[in-house]
């Protein structure tokens, strides 16, 4: 067998996802939902990709809808020996560089904190948080530029039944303030599965 051989993961397939959404892509390990994502969001090389990602009916561009978007991976890249506020300091500051005063950015990290239940972690490392609470990090850290489309690649992986409810109940209040979020999971409880507005 010769594994350079061309395979085809995805085929002929559309969709919609839509603001104030959460929207869900369910499947098996290795059925595409990485893939797909990963298309979607740019992430990878698109040789060998073809199709139409419209916004607000507009041909996507990276170029000029990269700050819209925010591709929370699977695997959280976070530093350990970093505080939370740290980490978030570091992220503001690469994501808006001087477009907001310490004030602005401090007012902002704490509003994000405080939406994902992080505030009163705000001087812990990372390597001292839960794994739900490293999680809620990797995407806090991602908030920091107010990206209006969020993309999760198996956002409750490693996380138990009430780590993973309160995970998804989050997204779907950011969901609620007007972001279009999309997450792809592997084997939803039936109570995070009621929390889907919209599921593939």
């Amino acid at each position: 067998m010769n594994f350079l051989d061309e395979k085809v993961i995805l085929k002929n397939i559309s969709g919609e996802f839509r603001a104030s959404e959460l929207s869900a892509v369910i499947g098996k390990s290795g059925c595409g939902k990485s893939t797909l994502l990963d298309s979607l969001s740019g992430f990878i090389n698109t040789c060998g990709i073809s199709g139409s990602i419209l916004i607000n009916d507009e041909e996507w561009n990276r170029s000029k809808f990269k700050r819209k978007f925010a591709y929370i991976m699977q695997e959280e890249n976070l530093h350990a020996l970093l505080t939370v506020k740290e980490a978030m300091k570091f992220s503001i500051k690469l994501k808006t560089g001087n477009a907001l005063s310490e004030a602005q950015q401090n007012e902002k990290i704490t509003s994000i904190l405080h939406t994902l239940k992080l505030a009163k972690h705000i001087n812990t490392f990372t390597k001292s948080l839960s794994g739900g609470q490293q999680k809620l990090l990797s995407i806090a850290v991602e908030l920091v530029d107010d990206p209006q489309i969020l993309f999760l690649d198996e956002c409750t992986t490693g996380l138990d039944s009430v780590a993973s409810t309160q995970c998804i109940q989050l997204l779907k209040k950011l969901a609620c303030e007007g972001k279009t979020v999309i997450c792809t999971i592997h084997t939803p409880s039936a109570m995070v599965f009621e929390l889907f507005d919209y599921i593939y």
